[in-house]
Formats: structure tokens, sequence, C-alpha cells
């Protein structure tokens, strides 16, 4: 497990590609559109036509022509079918279609092939949810890089600022297998868009050459199965290659660990509360308001307990989300009221 931010990133290798298990409950929503790149409006015959995968666009910042975002389908033509297309042979992990993009270039300095949808509604601000994809590094591509994830945005700015709400630390080299890409996502904002690629600086990201024989020196991966799923009724996180049960997890019968908060009223202005009941190692407290925005957050404290000022804080309903390096989110609401 590797930490980024508030998000806890899993890598689990899929030996075997089995699309008729990636099962999705009615009751739940993915909230990425075409999330598997099936829907088109006309099969691929050639380069730079991403957009005709249904409801996904090119991102133009850091895209220099004449380069390119690809498209691949059973269907396509020209190279650009599947299994056997222009970047190499690889199946898609579902369905029929998959995206090719590029990380970093030695071609233009940041150069990107970033992508980005509309999500089918907003993100709730102050909900958990689990955000994935999966991933392959192509065939004939020299280079492999790190940072390829997951960007979400209230608009479809995607900066390339170091930023982002998920990405692989280690370097992505693996062109046999589909390679998953998942983390819990506290939502402290109405997220609208969703946008795949590499949203850290050249100097920021790692490359390694990983075939020195293949012909292309652009750092592309195959992306597919994108997916943003509400956490369970119970708080539980939610992945999209299993199915899918509201009200019931992996966990049942065992205890949820819980945060407890206590106050300690020592006069004007100068209330404590007392958190218990801390994840052990180091833990990221993050305190939201009412519409889920970030309102302070302490980074790297140690439990099992901490005394935290809240004097300067306005009357109202917070929420405060312990995340530890390693672990399971906790949560607990405060009320403060004056």
């Amino acid at each position: 497990m590797y930490r980024s931010g508030y998000f806890e990133i899993m890598y689990r290798r899929l030996l075997v590609s089995l699309p008729a298990l990636v099962a999705f409950n009615l009751n739940a929503q993915n909230y990425v559109p075409n999330w598997s790149f099936e829907d088109h409006v006309q099969c691929p015959s050639q380069f730079n036509q991403i957009q005709l995968a249904t409801g996904w666009n090119k991102h133009l910042l850091n895209n220099v022509a004449p380069h390119h975002v690809d498209y691949f389908h059973t269907c396509g033509s020209g190279g650009f079918e599947v299994p056997g297309g222009f970047w190499g042979n690889q199946l898609p992990s579902t369905g029929q279609a998959h995206a090719a993009i590029s990380t970093r270039s030695p071609l233009a300095p940041d150069y990107r092939e970033n992508i980005y949808a509309q999500l089918i509604e907003p993100l709730t601000p102050g909900a958990f949810y689990t955000i994935s994809m999966k991933v392959s590094h192509t065939d004939l591509s020299a280079g492999a890089t790190n940072n390829l994830g997951i960007k979400l945005s209230t608009t479809t700015a995607f900066p390339i600022d170091n930023t982002d709400h998920l990405h692989a630390t280690a370097i992505l080299d693996d062109h046999v297998n589909w390679v998953t890409l998942t983390a819990s996502l506290f939502a402290d904002s109405a997220y609208a868009y969703i946008a795949v690629g590499n949203f850290h600086t050249d100097a920021n990201t790692t490359v390694s050459t990983v075939c020195p024989s293949c012909p292309y020196v652009h750092n592309e991966y195959y992306i597919d199965d994108i997916c943003i799923l509400p956490h369970t009724d119970n708080g539980d996180p939610v992945f999209c290659d299993i199915a899918y049960t509201p009200s019931t997890t992996g966990f049942e019968g065992e205890a949820k660990p819980e945060l407890t908060l206590l106050t300690n009223l020592l006069g004007p202005g100068e209330q404590i509360v007392r958190i218990q009941g801390l994840p052990g190692g180091p833990t990221d407290l993050v305190l939201m308001d009412a519409m889920g925005r970030t309102v302070t957050r302490r980074s790297s404290v140690a439990g099992p307990a901490l005394d935290w000022p809240i004097g300067d804080l306005a009357a109202g309903t917070y929420v405060l989300a312990a995340v530890p390096a390693n672990g399971e989110v906790r949560t607990a609401r405060l009320l403060i009221a004056r």
C-alpha cells in the first residue's frame, strides 16, 4: 500500500483477465460515463481519435501537435483494432475497447496525453468513494514512468501541478497484464469531471528505459475500466471488479473502528477537543465543514489520542476524518454551539 495525500493506493495485479466477473450491482452507480470505452460514434481508423469514444475528450494542456491520444476498438482498422493495434498486442480488460495515452515524451517538455470526461453526476461533498482504473504498458514503448493516475475537478481545468487524487508511485512496466490502481477518496468538493493521465511535471516524474529495442519513445499506456463507486452504507470501500452490496461487506461481523471526540471547555475561546481512537502509525487529520470543504488539517500525527484546539472555529457541524498511512479511514461528527 502507498499513501498519497489523503488516499490509500493499493496495487492489485490481475493475472488473468476475466471480463465476465466485472460486476456492477444496479444499486451502485459508476459515476464515470463510458467507463470502458465501449460506446462510440464511429470506429477508430487513425491517430488522435479518442473523441470517438462517447463522452471522452483529449485535454489540450501540454498536448503538442502533431501528437495524439488514441482509441482502439475491435471494430477499428488501420492499426487501431484490438488486440493487435499500433502500440502492440493487448486485449481489453473489459469488453471490446480501450484508450492509449502517453505519460511523458522526450520530444517536448512536460508533454502529456491526458483525457477527461464529465461525470454522470457530481460527487457529494463529505462522502467517501472508491476510485480505480486499469493500466497496461504498451509492448512497443521504450520507456515507462510512474505518476499515471486520476485527477478530479469541478471544472475542465486539469493543470500539471504535481497534484492528483490517485497516482502510481512505482514505475508501471508490465506490458502483459492489466494492473489495477485504486484509492479511497473523501470528496471535499462537488467534483464534476474526471481526468486520467500524468499530472506531475517531468522534473517530478521518474522514467526508465524498459525496452531499448522498442521503436517508440513515447511512454505509452493502455487505459480501461475507469471507475468511481460510493462506499457501502456502513462505510466500507467497494471495488469495481467485485459484486457490490450496499449493506454487507467482507468485514461483516467485525467491529468497525471509530473515532471518539471529547470536548474540554477551558473558557471562552479556549475549547479543546480530545480525539481518541486514532489509528496506529502516521495519520492525517482533516476537518471539514457541513459542505465537505476542508477547514484545516494536520499531517502525520501519532495516536492513540490527541488534543486539538478548536476555539477559533465558528458554530456549526463539522466532520473529522482520520486517514492513516495503512488501514481504514475513521470519521466522527463534531457539533460546535456557541
